[in-house]
């Protein structure tokens, strides 16, 4: 084992600045990960609303905020549940189908705090917010793929180096 441990310090000692770069980017906080751009709306508005914007753009959640701060979320998947049981073409209030007080994580967070909370709860994101319930962005499995792709790129780029 101690062979490992030295093979894997040589091969983390040699990396290229693009390699650091890569992990640093890769393994870090929920503040480097999260996307900062994010589609919100307000609790009055109405679900046809996010239906549009599930439309328009390619992504599965919304966040519900009051003056930026975190009232809920929304998924697609919540807005279709709605859909079914309502044939009213979106017309209630998005605070009667979003999820209320999420989960969130500060972007301060570790990584894997975030993976796990949202393994454990079988959640597909969290929003990131400050002490006051601010929104600064969410966190998606997207987000965490992203990092883990770049992780398994460089292993599988780098995989000889590791072999002792």
């Amino acid at each position: 084992m101690a062979t490992n441990v030295q093979g894997v310090e040589k091969a983390l000692g040699g990396l290229t600045p693009e390699d650091r770069s890569v992990l640093r980017q890769s393994i870090t906080t929920v503040g480097d990960l999260m996307s900062a751009k994010v589609a919100t709306m307000r609790p009055d508005q109405p679900v046809s609303d996010a239906i549009n914007l599930f439309g328009e753009r390619q992504f599965r959640h919304l966040i519900v905020a009051d003056g930026g701060k975190l009232a809920g979320i929304l998924s697609d998947r919540d807005v279709l549940r709605y859909c079914i049981r309502n044939r009213d073409g979106g017309s209630s209030p998005v605070s009667g189908v979003m999820t209320r007080d999420p989960l969130t994580v500060g972007p301060g967070s570790s990584v894997s705090t975030a993976i796990q909370l949202m393994m454990s709860k079988r959640i597909n994101c969290v929003p990131v917010v400050d002490g006051a319930r601010m929104v600064l962005g969410i966190l998606t499995t997207t987000d965490l793929l992203r990092a883990l792709y770049a992780v398994q790129y460089w292993l599988e780029r780098n995989a000889a180096a590791l072999v002792v």
